[in-house]
């Protein structure tokens, strides 16, 4: 998922908020691990997952909740659960309003783009290289975070 299509994933899951002032999170993982036993690769295993986290604010009342199914239902759903945890979360008139027009950042250092596209076999060559063999290496950055938060017209 590129940064356009998390923005795009953001701003349609705050347009679900309707009139709700509410923040839309994407976080985007893609994760490698190569553990090694006896200088050869013993199991290689690649994980992708993208989810959604929505904040929703109501009457000094904050609701959060998220979810991994990111079709249009899944996300009007998390936003409807968003809201109904909101509504029975005690008042805090101390809760900072949303951001409005939030520009999404990548952390420094968050993405390194040798590690990112490393293939198994550049995973398995590296610890022979090194002086130090781990017994695993993990590749892929931690998270990829797109917060957009928006009042709903």
């Amino acid at each position: 998922m590129d940064r356009g299509q998390r923005e795009a994933l953001a701003l349609k899951t705050i347009g679900f908020a309707a009139d709700t002032p509410a923040e839309a999170i994407v976080l985007d993982e893609d994760a490698g691990l190569t553990r090694f036993t006896h200088n050869a690769v013993h199991q290689n295993l690649a994980h992708r997952n993208a989810s959604v986290r929505v904040r929703t604010l109501s009457e000094g009342r904050t609701g959060v909740a998220a979810t991994n199914a990111l079709d249009d239902a899944s996300l009007r759903a998390v936003v409807t659960r968003s809201r109904e945890i909101g509504a029975v979360a005690p008042r805090d008139d101390g809760t900072a309003p949303l951001v409005r027009h939030a520009q999404p950042t990548l952390p420094p250092g968050a993405y390194v783009e040798a590690t990112a596209t490393a293939t198994p076999q550049r995973r398995a060559v590296s610890p022979r290289t090194s002086s130090r063999r781990p017994s695993a290496m993990l590749c892929g950055p931690p998270a990829t975070y797109v917060p957009v938060a928006a009042e709903s017209p």
